[in-house]
C-alpha cells in the first residue's frame, strides 16, 4: 500500500472516530486559517458546499477538542471572572507585601515563596481567559492559544508545588534536630477551632500535589495528541456527562428559630437589613463545626470598605466571642486596654478551621446554580416529553424557589441533570431546549464540577483577612513564618483542591480533629452564655463597641510605616 494510501486510510479513521463522538453534542462553527465551517450532521460545510473527507477532518478535531474543553478542561474556573479573578491575586500579593518585610531577612523570604502561589495563580487567570475566548471564537487559532497557557500552567504549578514541598521538608527537617519540653518531635502542633495541624500533614498534602501534578500534565500531553490526529489518546466525550446520581435526599431541613433570630441579629450588626437576603445554604453536617446537624449558612457577595468583592459565609448555629477582659497576648491585650470586652469572632474562615475551604467553595456553588435557575429556569413551562423531566422540574423549582439551599438537594439535581443529557443527548434534546438552553446545562455541570464559582471573592476573603497580620507583628505578638504557613496560607482555596478540574479530592484534611477542645481561642457561645446574660440590645452594643475599636486600633497601626 502507498503512502498516500496509508495517509487517505488514517484520515478516514480518524473522520469516522470524530463523527461518531460529535453526532449527540451541541457543536460550534469552526474557524480555520480564516475560513468559517459549519458542522451539521457531522458533515462539514462551508458556504452551503459539503467539504471533502481530507478538508473535514481538521475541522472535526478542532471541534471535538472545544466541545471536549466545554465539558471537562484540565484546569477551569467556570463562574468565575478571570479580569476579576487576576485583581483580586494582585490584591494578595499587595496584602502580602504589607506584611512580610515585618519579618527578619530569613523569614521574609520564606514568606514571599512560600505562602502563596501567586505566580500560579495569576497564570490559572490567563488561562481561564484563554478558555473562555476559545469557546467564544471556537477556533484553531484559539485552540492552540488555550494550549500555550495551559502548558505554561501546568509547568508553573509543578514548581509552585515543589518549592512548598521544599520549605516544608526543611520545616521538618528542622523540627528533628530541635527539643520540644525535653523530646525531639518533627510534627509541633498548631490549634485550630476543631483540632490541629502539623508540619507532616501539609507536607504530605504536598507531596500526593506533587504527584498529581505529573498526572495532570500526562493528561494535557495526551489530549495535545489526540488534537493532531493520534486517535488513541482521545476519550469519549459521552463518558464526561454521565455521573452516577445520588439517593434522592430526604426533605430538606426547616430553618431553626434559633437559627433565625442569630441571622437577624447578623443582618443588624452588618447592617444588611435594608437589603435583599439570599437563601440560607445548608449542610448536612460540617468537619469544622461537628457539634451542629444541620449546619445553617448565610452566604453572599458583599463589597468591603475596600471596593473590594468578597465572599461571606457565615455560621447561623450559634455566634462566638473573644472575652477580651480574660485576654492573653500582645494584640488582645491592647483591645482590652481600649475598652473592649466580648469582641465578636467569626468562626468561618479557615484561619480557625482550614477546611472551611471546602464549605465555602460547596456553598459559593450552590449560589451560583441558585443564581442560573432564577435566572434562566431550564424545565419551567416544559411539556414533560421524558420521565425524568417532572423530578427535575420538581428540584429545579425546590432550588429556585425556596428560601433555603440544601446541598442534598443540588447534588441530586445536578446528578440526574448530568445522567438525563447523558442519556438522551444534546441534539435529541434540542427538540425541547433552545442551543442556549443546552449550552447552560453544560455552564451549570461544569460549575458544580469546578466549585470555583466566585473565586475572585474568595480570593479576597484571604485579602481581607490577612489585615491582621500586620497587626500582629507591629503589637508584638510572636508570629513565625512556619506558624504564617500553617495557620494562614490557606493551601485549600489557593491550590483549589476541591476543585475536579485542578485536584478535586475531598479525601484530604490539614486537621486532626478535637472538636471538644476548641484549639486555644478560648470563644464564648452566645447559645451557652451570652444569651442568657445580656438582652439582644446589649449584645449588639457590645459588638458594635468591639468593632469600632477594631477600627480606631486598625487605622493607628496602619498608619505606621513599614
Amino acid at each position: 500500500m502507498g503512502i498516500s494510501a496509508l495517509i487517505y486510510r488514517d484520515k478516514a479513521g480518524q473522520y469516522e472516530y470524530f463523527q461518531k463522538q460529535l453526532e449527540t453534542f451541541v457543536v460550534p462553527s469552526i474557524i480555520l486559517e480564516g475560513n468559517v465551517y459549519e458542522i451539521r450532521d457531522t458533515l462539514v460545510f462551508q458556504n452551503g458546499e459539503q467539504m471533502s473527507l481530507l478538508k473535514s477532518v481538521p475541522v472535526l478535531r478542532t471541534a471535538y477538542y472545544i466541545v471536549l474543553n466545554r465539558l471537562d478542561p484540565i484546569f477551569a474556573l467556570e463562574g468565575t471572572d478571570p479580569i476579576l479573578f487576576k485583581e483580586s491575586v494582585e490584591n494578595l500579593e499587595h496584602s502580602l507585601d504589607e506584611y512580610a518585610s515585618l519579618f527578619g531577612a530569613a523569614e521574609e523570604r520564606i514568606v514571599r515563596t512560600g505562602l502563596y502561589p501567586l505566580n500560579f495563580l495569576a497564570s490559572v487567570a490567563n488561562l481561564e481567559k484563554a478558555r473562555q475566548q476559545m469557546l467564544q471564537y471556537p477556533g484553531l487559532e484559539s485552540v492552540h492559544s488555550y494550549n500555550r497557557e495551559l502548558k505554561r500552567t501546568l509547568k508553573v504549578y509543578r514548581k509552585e508545588i515543589k518549592t512548598a514541598k521544599h520549605i516544608f521538608l526543611n520545616f521538618r527537617g528542622y523540627r528533628e534536630n530541635q527539643e520540644y519540653n525535653g523530646t525531639k518531635n518533627n510534627s509541633v502542633s498548631f490549634y485550630f477551632f476543631s483540632g490541629y495541624t502539623n508540619i507532616d500533614l501539609l507536607y504530605n498534602f504536598f507531596f500526593r500535589l506533587e504527584e498529581y501534578a505529573l498526572t495532570q500534565e500526562k493528561k494535557r500531553a495526551e489530549r495535545q495528541l489526540c488534537l493532531t490526529g493520534f486517535i488513541s489518546y482521545c476519550i469519549d466525550l459521552t463518558d464526561i456527562l454521565k455521573k452516577t446520581s445520588k439517593e434522592s435526599p430526604t426533605d430538606t431541613p426547616i430553618v431553626s428559630k434559633n437559627a433565625l433570630e442569630i441571622r437577624d441579629i447578623l443582618s443588624l450588626y452588618n447592617n444588611t437589613t435594608a437589603g435583599e437576603k439570599s437563601p440560607i445554604v445548608i449542610f448536612p453536617d460540617s468537619k469544622c463545626f461537628p457539634e451542629f446537624s444541620p449546619v445553617y449558612f448565610d452566604a453572599q457577595k458583599i463589597k468591603t470598605d475596600s471596593s473590594k468583592d468578597i465572599f461571606e459565609l457565615t455560621l447561623l448555629n450559634d455566634i462566638y466571642f473573644y472575652d477580651a477582659r480574660n485576654a492573653r497576648g500582645p494584640y488582645l491585650n491592647l483591645l482590652k486596654d481600649a475598652g473592649a470586652d466580648f469582641l465578636y469572632q467569626p468562626v468561618t474562615n479557615m484561619y480557625l478551621c482550614p477546611d472551611m475551604a471546602e464549605y465555602m467553595t460547596d456553598a459559593s456553588t450552590i449560589l451560583g446554580v441558585y443564581a442560573l435557575l432564577l435566572k434562566n429556569p431550564l424545565f419551567k413551562n416544559k411539556e414533560l416529553h421524558y420521565e425524568e423531566m417532572g423530578t427535575l422540574a420538581f428540584f429545579e423549582n425546590k432550588i429556585a424557589g425556596g428560601e433555603v439551599l440544601y446541598k442534598p438537594d443540588i447534588d441530586f439535581f445536578m446528578g440526574m441533570l448530568s445522567e438525563f443529557v447523558s442519556t438522551h443527548g444534546e441534539k435529541a434534546l434540542l427538540s425541547i431546549f433552545s442551543r442556549e438552553e443546552i449550552l447552560s446545562i453544560e455552564q451549570m455541570l461544569l460549575l458544580s464540577k469546578a466549585r470555583s464559582h466566585n473565586m475572585d471573592g474568595l480570593i479576597n476573603a484571604i485579602v481581607e483577612q490577612n489585615v491582621i497580620v500586620k497587626e500582629l507583628k507591629e503589637t508584638g505578638s510572636p508570629l513565625s513564618a512556619e506558624s504564617l504557613l500553617i495557620s494562614r496560607g490557606y493551601p485549600f482555596i489557593t491550590f483549589f483542591v476541591f476543585n475536579n478540574n485542578f485536584y478535586g479530592t475531598a479525601e484530604d484534611s490539614f486537621l486532626t480533629y478535637e472538636p471538644k477542645t476548641k484549639g486555644n481561642f478560648d470563644l464564648v457561645s452566645y447559645n451557652n452564655s451570652l444569651r442568657n446574660t445580656f438582652t439582644l440590645p446589649e449584645i449588639l452594643k457590645k459588638m458594635e463597641t468591639g468593632r469600632e475599636i477594631k477600627r480606631i486600633f486598625r487605622e493607628r497601626v496602619n498608619s505606621k510605616k513599614n
